[in-house]
């Protein structure tokens, strides 16, 4: 199941984003582009008039990778994703791929400790994989208007209806 907002999140709240990451570059997982900069990615759907869907994740997480396996690969997630600005935001260990630079180990590990901040300080919660939906309001703040906080997505139609549902937000 799916809420709109957490309960420690208000409607119309607005957030800040982690620090842009400018050695950061996208990566294309399963035919679809993702982006590990939220700043950039908040950018971009304020000039595209987007919304941005936040993948919390983990190289390590099990549930976060049976949905992208499983669940994201399929068409019809595809379809609705293609409508959002992607981000990837992994809490443990920020894969290479997503940096313009080879990256050590060190900092792939202080980016990850970044956004797992980030999530906890924001969404109150550290739990993986959390999905949020979030719309940029200006002054590289957005306000968060869906999570989606089933972990292992069991029910692949519940997981479409809330991506369609969000997009007129």
């Amino acid at each position: 199941m799916y809420s709109l907002l957490l309960l420690t999140l208000t409607a119309g709240a607005d957030l800040s984003p982690p620090p842009a990451k400018a050695d950061m570059k996208p990566a294309t997982i399963d035919g679809l582009v993702w982006s590990a900069d939220l700043a950039s990615a908040l950018a971009d759907a304020a000039k595209t008039k987007s919304l941005v869907f936040i993948d919390f994740t983990g190289v390590t997480c099990i549930n976060c990778k049976i949905n992208e396996k499983e669940v994201f690969s399929k068409d019809e997630v595809k379809t609705e994703f293609k409508k959002f600005i992607r981000v990837q935001l992994y809490t443990d260990e920020v894969p290479a791929k997503f940096f313009k630079m080879a990256a050590d180990d060190t900092r792939r590990e202080e980016d990850a400790e970044t956004n797992r901040k980030f999530q906890k300080d924001v969404f109150k919660t550290e739990q993986l994989p959390l999905y949020a939906i979030v719309k940029p309001v200006g002054d590289g703040k957005f306000e968060a208007v869906g999570i989606y906080g089933e972990g292992k997505i069991n029910h692949v139609d519940k997981f479409i209806e809330f991506l369609k549902n969000l997009q007129s937000k």
